[in-house]
C-alpha cells in the first residue's frame, strides 16, 4: 500500500512464453512501447511499431493510446 488517499501505484508486465521480459511502473507518463531503442518499454518483434502505443493517466484512469503507425 502507497501514502494514504493516494492510489495503488499500476505497473506493466510484458512477457513472453510465460516469462516475465521486463516490468515498469506507470509512474512516468506518458510511458511510451514500441520497437524503436528511446521508447519506455522495448518490444522488440517485427510486428511491433516503432512507437506502438503509450500509457497516460488520466484522473484516477490509465488510458493506452494506439501510435498511429502501423508495423512494416
Amino acid at each position: 500500500m502507497g501514502r494514504p488517499g493516494a492510489p495503488d501505484m499500476a505497473k506493466l508486465v510484458l512477457s513472453s512464453d510465460g516469462a516475465i521480459v521486463t516490468q515498469r511502473f506507470l509512474d512516468e507518463e506518458p510511458v511510451t512501447i514500441g520497437r524503436a531503442p528511446g521508447n519506455d518499454v522495448v518490444v522488440d518483434d517485427p510486428a511491433v511499431a516503432d512507437l506502438h502505443a503509450s500509457i497516460s493517466v488520466v484522473g484516477n484512469d490509465y488510458i493506452l493510446e494506439g501510435g498511429g503507425a502501423a508495423a512494416v
